[in-house]
């Protein structure tokens, strides 16, 4: 009996796991990869032959990088103060604790 209950827990364990992933993924039919048509691949990813419209395409991908990149930067500027400040804070708090006794802590 006590083996029984334990597959049952077992097998429980796996089905909600197996749940769980087809809720994140979906279900396993629709990851399947499917066979398309040279028409199709064509059409997708055909670029426009236009040679200035390709250069405008690419200086605004172009912008849209920098742009990103330059709130990186700043992203990155805000939370090395933000550390150094903690960082101060952190030595202040260790000098004051070290001229403390442990029994004067509170």
């Amino acid at each position: 009996m006590v083996i029984m209950v334990g597959l049952n827990i077992a097998q429980s364990k796996k089905r909600e796991k197996r749940d769980g992933r087809e809720n994140l993924l979906g279900s396993g039919d629709e990851t399947k990869h499917r066979s398309r048509n040279l028409k199709e691949i064509v059409s997708k990813y055909r670029k426009s032959k236009d040679p200035s419209s390709l250069a405008m395409s690419a200086k605004n991908k172009l912008v849209q990088r920098q742009e990103k990149l330059d709130k990186l930067s700043n992203q990155a500027e805000e939370l090395e103060g933000t550390s150094e400040d903690y960082a101060s804070m952190a030595n202040e708090l260790l000098k004051k604790m070290e001229k403390q006794k442990w029994w004067q802590i509170r």
